[in-house]
């Protein structure tokens, strides 16, 4: 799971938790911590000069830089908290979505992995992270499950923020949205835990295995066509996962 998954999900249960990581050649350490769900503490400082060129003045602004290098934490506990850069505490939902705003996450590849699914909300982000018509919209899908076209109709918000905040609650996990990662992986008899350069190789291996111009003995190409959409389909989920090229713009919330 993500750095940005865990971190959404402690803040939503209110945890206390310390985060390290380390990052880095040779390897540096950094921290944070939760109390009850807020950001108590944030220790970058080994970092500068290293991973980071400089580390922002703003302990908000530091979760951002930290988001932005952090894959997964090597270790989180509930231990006592040791505040090491003791802060103001705040809450991370709004880093989170400055951070993802920051992202050129594509609505086209939001659409195409949505449209047809019941979607739901499983967990509602803090409301510090959303728009006033976003929370209304967040509220109607923590009722009952939508399809993608009757969202568009329940609030007078364009198609292009609907699929921004779709895709920014499928990148904290909040939508309750199956991954197609497990189908792919029995596509291919495979079982986690498996990185996406090991998943990668072994489609591609099937697919040389599967294509009749290079194996003339396969009786058709509907496995390899059945195996191609799986593939899609996870293509789409890992680059909404995976945004890291900056947008141009971002927004402001109020």
């Amino acid at each position: 799971m993500s750095f940005a998954r865990q971190l959404f999900a402690a803040s939503t249960q209110q945890s206390s938790l310390l985060f390290r990581f380390r990052l880095g050649e040779p390897a540096r350490t950094a921290t944070l911590e939760l109390h009850h769900g807020w950001v108590c503490a944030i220790d970058l400082r080994r970092l500068a000069d290293g991973p980071l060129p400089s580390v922002a003045s703003r302990p908000e602004d530091q979760l951002t830089q930290l988001l932005a290098i952090a894959v997964t934490p090597v270790e989180t506990a509930a231990t006592p908290l040791v505040r090491h850069g003791e802060c103001q505490p705040f809450h991370p939902a709004d880093s989170l979505r400055r951070f993802y705003d920051g992202q050129a996450v594509r609505a086209d590849r939001v659409e195409a992995h949505l449209a047809g699914r019941p979607l739901q909300l499983r967990t509602t982000p803090h409301a510090s992270c959303l728009l006033p018509d976003e929370r209304r919209l967040c509220a109607q899908l923590a009722a009952r499950p939508h399809q993608l076209g009757e969202l568009y109709r329940l609030q007078p918000i364009l198609p292009e923020r609907v699929h921004h905040l779709l895709g920014f609650l499928f990148w904290l996990d909040a939508l309750d949205v199956p991954s197609e990662r497990p189908a792919l992986l029995a596509a291919l008899a495979l079982q986690e835990p498996i990185s996406d350069e090991e998943l990668r190789r072994a489609y591609r291996d099937r697919v040389r295995a599967l294509h009749p111009d290079l194996n003339p003995e396969v009786p058709d190409d509907e496995a390899l066509q059945a195996l191609n959409q799986r593939w899609a389909a996870w293509e789409i989920e890992a680059a909404l996962l995976g945004q890291t090229r900056p947008s141009p713009t971002r927004r402001s919330r109020g």
